[in-house]
């Protein structure tokens, strides 16, 4: 999310200016920032997996876990990114998308929420392991709304005046 972000505190302290005054493309400085987007979560879910693994005696099973957490934080990372490229002024709502899940995570099923409202967090789709089983389909419709929404942002940004 942070990493998303970036680009837009970029485009307002000048910095991306002088970036995209040399060579550099568009989409080929913000790829930079997407690549932080998607490696930064797996790194720090793969870490935080090995560690509680260890401490729990099943290093095996929690890091694929915790790793499996990955494509829905990637879709929270996307929303970043279109927000950065269609709205640059209201990225910082990125972080609403955060809250939205949290919420929903931590109290939707203590009050009641409808399923349809669980369901606007993508942390809703991911597998619960170990508890349950490993499926496929909710990781790949994940990852595929990511790159949606990623290709969005970019294509958006690429279209509009730098800085903003």
């Amino acid at each position: 999310m942070q990493a998303a972000l970036r680009m837009r505190d970029e485009e307002q302290t000048g910095h991306a200016e002088l970036i995209l005054g040399t060579r550099a493309s568009r989409v080929g400085w913000a790829a930079g920032h997407l690549l932080f987007v998607l490696l930064g979560p797996v790194v720090a879910l793969a870490v935080e997996g090995l560690l509680a693994g260890l401490a729990f005696g099943e290093p095996g099973r929690v890091p694929a876990a915790s790793l499996a957490q990955a494509p829905a934080v990637w879709v929270l990372g996307a929303i970043a990114v279109l927000l950065v490229g269609a709205l640059p002024r209201h990225s910082a709502a990125a972080w609403g998308s955060v809250a939205i899940c949290l919420l929903v995570l931590l109290v939707g099923g203590l009050l009641g929420m409808p399923q349809w409202v669980l369901d606007i967090s993508p942390f809703t789709h991911v597998p619960q392991l170990p508890a349950a089983g490993f499926t496929v389909v909710p990781e790949i419709v994940l990852i595929l709304i990511a790159a949606l929404l990623s290709g969005a942002g970019l294509t958006a940004l690429r279209r509009r005046d730098i800085p903003a």
